[in-house]
């Protein structure tokens, strides 16, 4: 999860130049925090409003206003509608490259693995061989 934490957070900061650790109450960072808080209860899974609230040094009660907000904003806020489609199509996008990148390590180190497993196999045959 923490993974995926940092990287909405480094969407976030890239799309708006706000770092939702910092613990001030502008608009922008205020936004910021709300986005964060609904995109990562609606994507990230097994995530809780408490979870969410130990990575923003924030209570699991203002993770559930953020949300809440967030989603009247989407509402009536062409704007604020924009950026947050903007940042969950781009972390969706990015974990989808990182869940990829995932598989393409994992079948090469199961293919590394699957050789070491031919030859030991080899191995054997030829000392079963040499034994007959």
């Amino acid at each position: 999860m923490k993974v995926e934490f940092e990287l909405l957070k480094h969407i976030i900061l890239n799309t708006t130049g706000c770092d939702v650790h910092k613990d001030l109450r502008l608009r922008n960072l205020v936004d910021a925090r709300k986005i964060f808080s609904l995109i990562a209860y609606e994507e990230i899974n097994r995530t809780t409003f408490s979870t969410i609230g130990i990575y923003l040094n924030k209570d699991h009660s203002s993770i559930v206003h953020n949300k809440k907000m967030a989603l009247e904003h989407i509402k009536y806020d062409a704007e604020f509608k924009a950026l947050y489609e903007e940042i969950k199509k781009r972390f969706i996008h990015e974990q989808t490259i990182t869940i990829e990148d995932k598989l393409i390590i994992e079948i090469k180190q199961t293919k590394e693995y699957l050789k070491i497993l031919e030859s030991k196999l080899e191995e054997m045959e030829n000392t079963k061989l040499q034994i007959v």
